[in-house]
């Protein structure tokens, strides 16, 4: 027998062992989203099929779609921009303006405005503790709340008014004072809580021991309590550790005690900070770039055609939309993100998924988590248990934020227009719009309609003030 012969018996006998399984392992394996066009129909290729896109189909796959949207979008910006460069030049100096606020006398009252609400701040620990000692009665320390909480938001207030300065640091000093009032407001409310269940618990501890003595504000069995758990028990926690720590801390809310870290991450504390730093200054980039420029044509043009104002107005609407997302990666992340790390603050939640609401309800609710909180627990909570109705309460919400957006705006500025004011109230009613929307349209189109209000709703009103601000300066 020939070697060639032995070769092909070998052969035969290799295939002969070779399993179905295996043939069937080594075809190619198709896509399902393709026909299976195999031997078998090779004459035949059309069956009863529809298209991808139409309704019927049940096709969810648009990813490509989506991803050419992101490329239009990088696309349209980066024109945008050229155009910018193009028309107006380079405009970003970012030591300049900084020099020219601290040459300003005018600015100085701001610095004097973060001194004074600190007064404030010592004001409210000593009247509670002052009410915690019974040198004044429950009423009084109530009225002396209301006064010193007051003042310490219509102070800084007169002081911007009297003294007019910079718009861009009377609005960030007119900030940090109101979430000073809120802070304040929240710490007065909230030691109210502690000494009504202080003195509870010292009656019920009086009671039980047969006693008519009743200590009213004394914390109650110091002795059956560990050290740690005494300092958060009330008035032990009217220290000024304990206020200056709510005072700094991401949270509106006062609270004895937080939850808290176990360290502080110093690589992530970095990153927040160097974020907080990059962010502020490309906003201030933003603005002298994009938003300035467009302000000076309109002001040059603010006899003419008022379609021509509208037009300029709707220019800075994308603009204006960049930096307002820049803003709040800036302050919601970033810059809570890293006073939380420093203080080794344990709840993060600044913000939920507003980006993804189907109203406007759960968009007001979720993008600034510390005022939804604030709000919950010192208005709309207090006032359902006062009686008032959901449809009252909710109103009411809306008309204090409503109230602020136009103080945080009108009283840089130097005007009133109630454009704020009235973009806030008319959430209310846009809020079963959305709902009905994304009921019968489905929640996509719930989202793009919130998406649309926030691209041309609030920012516009902003725009409003400062367009106005320009022709009338």
């Amino acid at each position: 027998m020939s070697e060639t012969e032995v070769r092909r018996r070998k052969f035969r006998r290799f295939k002969s062992v070779t399993s179905d399984s295996d043939k069937e392992e080594a075809k190619p394996i198709l896509k399902p989203e393709l026909p299976d066009y195999n031997r078998s129909k090779t004459k035949k290729c059309h069956e009863e099929r529809i298209s991808l896109l139409t309704t019927g189909s049940e096709w969810e796959n648009y990813s490509g779609f989506l991803n050419l949207l992101k490329v239009i979008v990088i696309l349209a910006n980066t024109r945008l921009f050229i155009d910018n460069l193009y028309n107006f030049g380079w405009q970003v100096h970012l030591i300049r303006p900084v020099v020219k606020m601290f040459l300003d006398p005018l600015n100085w009252t701001n610095l004097w405005v973060l001194v004074e609400i600190q007064i404030f701040a010592f004001m409210s620990l000593h009247i509670e503790r002052l009410i915690a000692r019974d040198i004044i009665s429950v009423s009084t320390g109530k009225v002396c709340h209301v006064f010193n909480v007051a003042l310490s938001l219509f102070a800084p207030i007169i002081q911007i008014v009297l003294a007019p300065s910079m718009p861009l640091p009377a609005f960030g000093v007119l900030i940090i004072a109101i979430v000073y009032f809120l802070k304040l407001w929240s710490y007065a409310h909230a030691n109210r809580w502690y000494r009504d269940e202080a003195i509870r618990n010292s009656r019920e501890q009086m009671r039980r021991r047969g006693s008519r003595r009743i200590r009213s504000l004394s914390v109650p069995s110091l002795r059956e309590i560990d050290e740690e758990e005494t300092k958060m028990v009330y008035p032990n926690n009217l220290t000024t550790s304990n206020l200056y720590y709510f005072l700094l801390c991401p949270s509106l809310c006062y609270e004895m005690q937080y939850p808290r870290t176990s360290n502080i991450r110093l690589d992530f504390l970095a990153r927040r900070l160097l974020e907080s730093v990059f962010l502020f200054w490309l906003i201030i980039a933003f603005v002298q770039q994009w938003i300035m420029p467009h302000l000076q044509e309109t002001e040059e043009r603010k006899h003419k055609s008022q379609i021509i104002l509208l037009y300029e107005v709707l220019a800075l609407a994308i603009p204006n939309s960049i930096i307002w997302l820049t803003s709040f990666i800036l302050l919601f992340h970033s810059w809570l993100n890293f006073l939380a790390e420093f203080l080794m603050f344990a709840d993060r939640e600044f913000y939920r998924d507003w980006w993804n609401s189907q109203d406007t309800q759960y968009f007001w609710a979720a993008w600034n988590i510390p005022i939804h909180k604030w709000c919950v627990r010192h208005i709309y909570k207090p006032m359902l248990r006062s009686g008032f109705s959901k449809g009252f309460v909710g109103f009411s919400v809306f008309l204090f934020s409503a109230i602020f957006h136009e103080v945080i705006i009108s009283v840089p500025l130097q005007r009133i227009r109630f454009y704020s004011a009235l973009g806030m109230l008319m959430q209310v009613p846009m809020t079963p719009i959305t709902k009905v929307v994304t009921k019968l349209c489905g929640p996509n189109y719930g989202n793009m309609l919130v998406w649309f209000q926030i691209i041309i709703g609030q920012p516009m009103g902003v725009l409003a003030y400062v367009t106005d601000w320009y022709l009338y300066t």
